[in-house]
């Protein structure tokens, strides 16, 4: 579904874990998911993990190319990750050319 938008800075962010009892190498996988204003003549964004040694709890991800727009359609981005462990991360940041647009604090187990 396509729709109009005129913010960025809406909170359409997303983090959850979901344990695999099946697994017997990591705990499960994290997913990140949200909404970011697109311009219709650019990719489809996406999402990649970042190194940050300051931060080790903290997954960095960034989501790389994206022209600043006011109004455009909503583009969902999807990034994940399979955990050795629970604790793996306690937050996460996301950044759009360098420029933090969310920090998500809370990281929901489904087990």
């Amino acid at each position: 579904m396509i729709y109009q938008t005129i913010q960025q800075d809406i909170d359409l962010w997303e983090a959850w874990i979901e344990f695999d009892h099946t697994a017997e190498n990591y705990f499960g996988t994290l997913y990140i998911m949200g909404e970011v204003v697109a311009d219709k003549k650019e990719m489809h964004p996406f999402i990649i993990k970042c190194v940050h040694e300051n931060e080790p709890r903290t997954l960095v991800l960034e989501i790389p190319s994206l022209t600043h727009v006011d109004t455009g359609n909503m583009a969902e981005v999807v990034y994940s990750e399979n955990l050795g462990r629970i604790d793996q991360y306690e937050s996460v940041k996301i950044y759009c050319n360098k420029e933090l647009i969310t920090e998500i604090g809370e990281i929901e187990i489904l087990i």
